[in-house]
């Protein structure tokens, strides 16, 4: 099963999806997660963030080796399937995954990992455009 909650930026989305899910014993998607995984990477890789005119999509395949898991009750973010999770707390993160949920083709390329993350569990995802765009399917949508 799959519950969506779609809303305005500081509107207690995450907190929200987090307590349902804790409730009713779901998986919470942490997309914010995903999003400071590819910034972290990308500034691996080019040692600065790139613009969007600067990022292709052939650039953006390392997003395929990109995974979410849960272990225990804690997601992880497992890059080439080592775990990065504890990179992904550094709060100068914080901007650059904001600027990088802003580009287009990274959100396109982080679709399969989060429809994948879902294929199998039942979960509560807070996405941009999570109702409409990512699981458009979802069971329940809230906004």
């Amino acid at each position: 099963m799959i519950v969506t909650i779609d809303g305005p930026v500081a509107s207690g989305k995450s907190m929200a999806a987090r307590n349902v899910a804790l409730q009713l014993g779901f998986y919470y998607l942490n997309t914010g997660l995903l999003y400071r995984a590819v910034a972290y990477l990308l500034i691996r890789k080019y040692g600065n963030l790139p613009t969007c005119s600067e990022l292709i999509l052939p650039g953006l395949d390392f997003i395929d080796a990109i995974t979410y898991r849960y272990q225990g009750d804690v997601p992880h973010i497992l890059y080439q399937g080592n775990d990065i999770t504890r990179y992904l707390a550094d709060t100068t993160l914080d901007q650059y995954a904001s600027i990088v949920s802003g580009y287009a083709p990274v959100r396109e390329r982080l679709l399969d990992v989060q429809r994948a993350f879902a294929l199998e569990l039942d979960v509560v995802a807070v996405v941009r455009d999570c109702g409409t765009v990512v699981f458009s399917h979802a069971d329940y949508k809230f906004y």
